[in-house]
């Protein structure tokens, strides 16, 4: 937290300090290249630097338009530009929009201002904000940011009190859109004018709450002062700008220059004064539950620490499941003196299931369907291999087994040999063998791979053929051996009159060799040429 400027008695500050609330310690912020000190000035967080401008630099009121850039972790102060900065002022308010610091209204030194300015800190430049449709000047009014433009409501603008409202307090604003450089009007609440009021936005809806109300009273000129502290409040939608009425049942006790956050569910109010009083008691307000949310009995406001959640309640049964489900402010306790058992349940809640029960480290436990726990090849989901046992435990043996993914099952399959994927079935007796009458001869048969695979390869052997003894099969030559070629074209000369050449031709792979057919009396060729 940085804390800097102020006044104290007389004197105007120009220092400050980091709070660290780890170390509960605090640290001096440098004083040097520090802005001038200051009261009455803004101070905006934009995630990595505090940026503070404007204010008044004596108890009586010199007004300035300058500022400065803190970063923390340098400890190094960067002045503000001057260029193009707005009007010298106090008492006004500031946003920060994600990328730029929107400063609006405040006192001027001769009047109350409807003006202000965006502030780029990375291009250290102002531009101004638009007065057309603006609301009118103020002081002591608030600002919130909703993500897409400034909502600045409430405050008094410093005019004549006048019948019949008899009042310069306000209870009226506007929305700003940085974007576009436009404002929009709001719709007047039935609340009463007020300034030193708090404001919040919880994401969807801006609250206001408390403040203080002065109103003179007629008949004779407004001239019998009244002056109110308020306890209440309103919440307004910007996307339909409608105002509804906080509840006032259970509401701290009036209140005005008080503080107010939003926690996310609650909006938090603490401190502030009436009339020479201090207050050191505050309240929190439920925006939009209902008493109990989830039906478990128990409202936010009675302690229930999610109200969408029917598991979580004040004293319901702590769970292993990352909540709190008791409402004690802890997580899963009393879980780690649970012994963890196979079961595959993370018994002792320590984000592990089962430690301990995995004797082979495969990531499986016996409970959790191991079912080999001393074998780290077994185990649920693990490839099935054609070794007689049960590799996926899915309690079938070489179910499905097909190793070299060609399609074909083996260990019992049709495939021939499943670690080869070019090997399908065992060769057959090749087809279509064809010799053309050509120069050189022509050889060509039919491919036997898109029935027993693509791996096949194939002999072609030839001999002599006369007509006496006819075929010899003794006597052949390997033409081409074990090549993928489905033609051969032969060199040799064409033999003399009455002689000529015979061709066969067998499959091979990986399973084996084919057939070079039969003979005429159906006995199995015997060709030996080729390896």
């Amino acid at each position: 937290m940085v804390v800097w400027g102020g006044v104290a008695g007389s004197s105007v500050l120009g220092d400050g300090a980091l709070y660290d609330p780890i170390a509960d310690s605090w640290n001096p912020v440098s004083a040097a290249d520090s802005p001038s000190p200051r009261t009455g000035h803004t101070a905006v967080w934009t995630g990595s630097s505090m940026v503070i401008w404007g204010g008044q630099m004596t108890v009586s009121g010199q007004l300035t338009n300058t500022g400065g850039r803190y970063d923390p972790l340098s400890d190094l102060w960067t002045p503000t530009s001057f260029s193009g900065a707005p009007e010298a002022r106090t008492s006004h308010t500031a946003v920060w929009t994600g990328s730029r610091m929107i400063v609006w209204g405040g006192a001027g030194a001769s009047s109350y201002l409807n003006t202000g300015g965006l502030y780029d800190p990375e291009v250290d430049s102002w531009s101004a904000t638009s007065t057309q449709g603006v609301p009118e000047g103020r002081i002591q009014h608030t600002a919130v940011w909703t993500g897409d433009r400034m909502i600045v409501w409430g405050g008094t603008n410093g005019g004549p009190v006048v019948p019949f409202s008899c009042t310069n307090y306000l209870n009226s604003g506007g929305r700003y859109n940085p974007t576009a450089n436009t404002w929009s009007p709001m719709s007047t609440p039935g609340l009463q004018p007020r300034i030193l009021h708090s404001a919040i936005w919880t994401g969807t809806r801006m609250i206001v709450w408390g403040g203080y109300f002065l109103h003179r009273t007629p008949p004779t000129n407004c001239a019998f002062p009244e002056e109110f502290f308020l306890a209440t409040g309103g919440i307004y939608n910007s996307s339909t700008d409608q105002w509804t009425a906080v509840a006032t049942s259970g509401a701290p006790s009036r209140r005005r220059s008080h503080s107010a956050v939003w926690t996310g569910d609650w909006m938090l109010v603490w401190g502030g004064d009436t009339t020479n009083t201090f207050r050191q008691d505050g309240g929190r307000l439920a925006f939009g539950q209902r008493p109990d949310g989830d039906g478990d009995g128990f409202a936010s406001c009675q302690g229930d620490c999610n109200d969408a959640n029917p598991a979580v309640y004040p004293g319901a049964p702590e769970l292993c499941d990352g909540l709190d489900n008791d409402c004690d402010g802890l997580v899963d306790e009393g879980f780690d003196q649970v012994p963890e058992v196979c079961n595959g349940i993370d018994d002792n809640c320590n984000g592990t299931v089962d430690e301990g029960f995995d004797q082979d480290g495969d990531g499986f436990t016996s409970c959790g369907g191991d079912c080999d726990d001393a074998n780290p090849a077994i185990h649920p989901g693990a490839p099935e291999v054609c070794n007689g046992i049960d590799d996926n435990c899915n309690t079938a043996i070489d179910e499905a087994v097909d190793q070299d993914g060609d399609g074909y099952l083996g260990c019992g399959g049709p495939d021939c040999n499943d670690s080869d994927p070019g090997a399908w079935f065992a060769p057959i007796e090749v087809f279509e063998l064809d010799v053309a009458s050509s120069v050189p001869t022509s050889v060509e048969w039919g491919d036997l791979g898109p029935y027993i695979g693509p791996g096949t390869t194939y002999d072609l052997t030839s001999g002599i053929l006369t007509s006496f003894p006819g075929v010899t099969f003794s006597n052949s030559d390997c033409l081409q051996p074990a090549q993928p070629l489905t033609s051969y074209q032969d060199t040799r000369p064409i033999p003399a009159e009455g002689i000529g050449f015979w061709y066969l031709a067998r499959a091979r792979n990986s399973c084996g060799f084919g057939t070079y057919g039969v003979d005429s009396d159906g006995v199995e060729r015997t060709v030996l040429a080729c390896p």
